[in-house]
């Protein structure tokens, strides 16, 4: 398993609110795009996960905002899963203007004081027929262990 994965994307002009910054709802969708990235670099298609009638939902989103993200940004977003579970996956993630070198951890980067903001994610595996939490897909479980 990837201890650290690194996504790369540019702040577009759709993204920047009336002072000039990234609107902060946002960074959620570029993690999200992140975690997506993650996923398919780890085999797992969310979209034939979808398919199958199984989804991973964000229950819970921690964010703390600590320097402006600008347009034109170059965005380098790092992200690990802290916590695979039987019905939850917890994700931290940081996101940086600049490539701040080698980490092993997200935490070890927020340690460093690098991340303009970082996010901590909670996933639940749902079945979307019946609309409740379900145990993880084991393809998921075996590609994050």
């Amino acid at each position: 398993m990837t201890i650290i994965h690194h996504f790369k994307q540019t702040v577009n002009f759709p993204d920047i609110d009336a002072g000039g910054g990234m609107f902060h709802g946002r960074y959620l969708d570029y993690y999200d795009r992140a975690r997506y990235d993650y996923f398919l670099g780890h085999g797992i298609n969310l979209h034939e996960l979808l398919l199958s009638g199984t989804a991973l939902v964000v229950v819970e989103a921690n964010a703390r905002y600590l320097k402006p993200i600008l347009l034109t940004d170059t965005l380098h977003i790092y992200s690990s899963p802290v916590l695979v579970g039987t019905k939850c996956i917890k994700f931290s993630q940081a996101m940086c203007t600049d490539i701040p070198g080698e980490f092993k951890t997200v935490q070890a980067l927020i340690d460093a004081k690098y991340p303009k903001n970082f996010v901590e994610v909670s996933l639940v595996s749902v079945n979307l027929h019946e609309k409740k939490a379900i145990s993880m897909p084991q393809s998921i479980m075996s590609a994050l262990r």
